[in-house]
């Protein structure tokens, strides 16, 4: 059989074209293409160096952050607040796994909000193509996941994970909103310009922010909290926090960091707590 020789500057150019495609080339997608959520509502935008960047020098916790949802303010305030997890659910190491939070695991102990308006904007829509946009004051219970020392699978979703869940008298206002279809490239623009309600009311003076009637102003000194790597959940954090389980660091987190919502031990927080905010 005869063999054909390749070429030594072939293999060459190979090599070079394997050594310049990117490292994150499981998230690299055609951004022309419409704007789509996964199976588990992970808002699939891939990752921006330039914007990464950017996030990496935000010391400086928000006292505001957002959430996207389809439920009227109506429906969020008969549940209490936006909470994770029903409480007859059953609770096991993986609930608290910050990990398996970002990658759409259900029944975690977490619901999510975002320092970002943009993004909590394109979720608000994503489903119906109109929702709310829920602006929230921040507080301790709420961990900044993007520094939480695990490999991220989603890029710009600046997501602070409220352990426990947030309760309805966090919200300070609510922003009606109607969208379209946003193509991946739109929707990255899109989270750039505004990250703020009050940069997307700037162009938009018609829209307002409802006040919550019930927002509790003693909330309005907290912050949130910084990144948790103990807890995580990935195996490289697991070997190196090995002290206590995910649950035992869950409960010491809470017990720290939970009496402004008014934990009481057990989760998600009880939809009849107000939150202990004189702490």
């Amino acid at each position: 059989m005869k063999t054909t020789e390749v070429s030594p500057v072939f293999l060459w150019i190979a090599l070079l074209c394997l050594l310049a495609w990117p490292s994150n080339a499981t998230n690299s997608y055609d951004r022309s293409r419409p704007l789509k959520f996964g199976a588990d509502g992970s808002l699939r935008l891939p990752f921006d160096a330039n914007a990464q960047s950017i996030r990496k020098r935000q010391q400086v916790l928000p006292k505001t952050v957002y959430r996207g949802s389809s439920q009227s303010p109506e429906q969020i305030r008969a549940a209490g607040g936006f909470l994770p997890r029903t409480e007859n659910e059953p609770i096991s190491n993986a609930t608290f796994s910050l990990q398996k939070h970002h990658v759409g695991g259900h029944g975690t102990a977490y619901s999510s909000t975002t320092r970002s308006f943009a993004v909590a904007f394109l979720y608000a829509i994503k489903s119906t193509r109109a929702g709310w946009v829920y602006k929230i004051h921040a507080t301790p219970n709420m961990i900044d996941l993007d520094k939480s020392g695990f490999k991220l699978t989603w890029g710009l979703e600046e997501e602070f994970s409220a352990m426990g869940g947030i309760l309805y008298n966090q919200i300070e206002c609510w922003m009606e909103v109607k969208g379209r279809s946003f193509r991946t490239k739109e929707a990255i623009e899109f989270s750039k310009k505004y990250g703020t309600i009050e940069l997307y009311k700037q162009d938009h003076p018609d829209l307002k922010c409802i006040n919550n009637s019930d927002y509790n102003r003693n909330y309005d000194e907290l912050s949130p909290s910084p990144g948790k790597p103990q807890l995580a959940g990935d195996e490289t954090n697991k070997e190196k926090f090995n002290e206590t389980s995910l649950e035992g660091y869950a409960i010491k987190f809470m017990e720290k960091n939970g009496g402004p919502v008014g934990w009481d031990g057990k989760f998600p927080l009880s939809q009849s707590k107000t939150g202990n905010t004189s702490l």
